[in-house]
């Protein structure tokens, strides 16, 4: 959030079904507001990293970013091919 505040852009990936975040809190006519305030400024992608074109357009976008952070349990993220190593070998190349 603090990212886009300061002017980043932001992309937030969310499974298919949503993040999990959207469902917290008071609704706030279709948004909680939790959800609201915390994805201020973020652009949100729907991905699904389960597939091979989902994880193809995450490389994508990680290739032509500054930052890259991912939020998943440790080696989730290395077992789907967007870890810091394969990250670091495409983005080199």
């Amino acid at each position: 959030m603090l990212l886009g505040v300061y002017g980043a852009e932001v992309i937030k990936v969310e499974p298919p079904e949503g993040d999990w975040s959207r469902y917290l809190g008071r609704l706030t006519e279709v948004t909680p507001a939790l959800s609201a305030v915390y994805n201020r400024g973020k652009h949100s992608l729907c991905l699904d990293l389960k597939h091979d074109e989902g994880i193809r357009i995450a490389r994508r976008l990680a290739s032509d970013c500054d930052v890259f952070i991912e939020g998943f349990r440790p080696g989730v993220a290395a077992r789907l091919g967007i870890g810091y190593e394969d990250l670091a070998v495409t983005i080199r190349a």
